[in-house]
């Protein structure tokens, strides 16, 4: 033994690194074919680089064969084609879940409100001002974001469980794509509560009583 190299995942991603043993290049063990691998670092484009790689190894040997050159980035490319499928379609569904839900809040919330015109109408004849309001709107609207939260947040991460095998170097609990989420269901219940409430406020008093 001459030396211990450390673990290297040289055909997949994914997984456990198996064990593997290095040979020298013309003693090859038993009937295994030899081959050999150079990596090459650059700081330009690696493609630019393939004639003048090709011309450096025919000057040290012609016959010597060139079988495949490929970038890094090719070969994990290759080696995740199915895991970047899979986080496309999960992208998709869940940006279309996202706007789905965001339609949704915002749909009950207004008719919810439209239908408390007359409340509203018998609030103001009774003296409350806009801004009281329009407060008191968006504070049931923030208790109803605040219950939803509480809920669905705790479902997905139990839901990550299920989709943890599909994912490879990111971790099942990404904090900032929930983040972004509720921000931007926030926003959709706050105009969902502040579009109608703003607009119900400014009704005439006597109209609003009437409205059924």
């Amino acid at each position: 033994i001459i030396g211990v190299a450390r673990d290297a995942k040289d055909h997949r991603l994914r997984g456990e690194v198996p064990r593997r043993f290095y040979v020298p290049l013309f003693h090859p063990l038993g009937d295994y074919p030899s081959s050999a691998y150079y990596e090459l670092r650059t700081i330009v484009d690696p493609n630019s680089l393939v004639p003048a790689v090709r011309r450096k190894i025919q000057e040290v040997d012609e016959e010597l064969p060139i079988l495949r050159v490929r970038t890094l980035g090719a070969l994990v490319n290759s080696s995740v084609t199915q895991e970047r499928m899979i986080a496309q379609v999960s992208g998709f569904s869940g940006g279309l879940a996202l706007f789905l839900a965001a339609i949704g809040i915002y749909g009950v919330l207004a008719y919810s409100i439209a239908r408390r015109t007359h409340e509203i109408g018998i609030r103001m004849a009774l003296g409350a001002g806009r801004k009281r309001i329009l407060g008191s709107v968006m504070r049931e609207t923030f208790v109803l974001l605040g219950v939803g939260a509480t809920i669905g947040v705790p479902a997905a991460f139990a839901c990550v469980r299920m989709v943890r095998s599909a994912l490879f170097g990111l971790a099942t609990v990404d904090p900032l794509t929930l983040a972004v989420s509720m921000a931007a269901l926030a926003v959709t219940a706050a105009a969902a509560g502040y579009l109608p409430a703003r607009r119900a406020s400014r009704v005439d008093p006597l109209l609003a009583l009437r409205c059924e």
